[in-house]
């Protein structure tokens, strides 16, 4: 069984369609598993790079659950880039935590459209 850090991040992003484009990006040359949902359904999950679309509506709620394996002899950084955007806006978050004392990273985002 690994060792497993949770790392849980809260985020908002102004809507301005309903039409929202997510996507993630792992870091660090290790596998990382990535689930995407839009009010509690799964709309895209993947390895390395994975992108999904969803129409939404302010209030509504994107989660982006990563789990990122982290063998030894590998980066001690678990890293991971999420993009969000609409028609007219778009974000762009960053995370990575040096995690020298565990064997899996799982970052748990939630995504407030507001």
């Amino acid at each position: 069984m690994p060792n497993t850090k949770p790392i849980t991040k809260n985020e908002q992003f102004k809507i301005t369609s309903n039409e929202v484009i997510i996507k993630t990006i792992a870091g660090d040359a290790h596998l990382t598993a990535i689930r995407i949902y839009h009010e509690n359904t799964l709309i895209k999950s993947g390895e390395g790079i994975v992108a999904g679309h969803t129409s939404a509506k302010s209030g509504d709620k994107i989660f982006i659950e990563a789990t990122i394996n982290m063998p030894e002899g590998s980066s001690d950084y678990a890293s991971l880039s999420i993009e969000i955007e609409d028609n007219k806006n778009s974000n762009h978050w960053e995370y990575s935590s040096q995690e020298t004392d565990y064997d899996e990273v799982i970052y748990s985002i939630t995504i407030t459209l507001t």
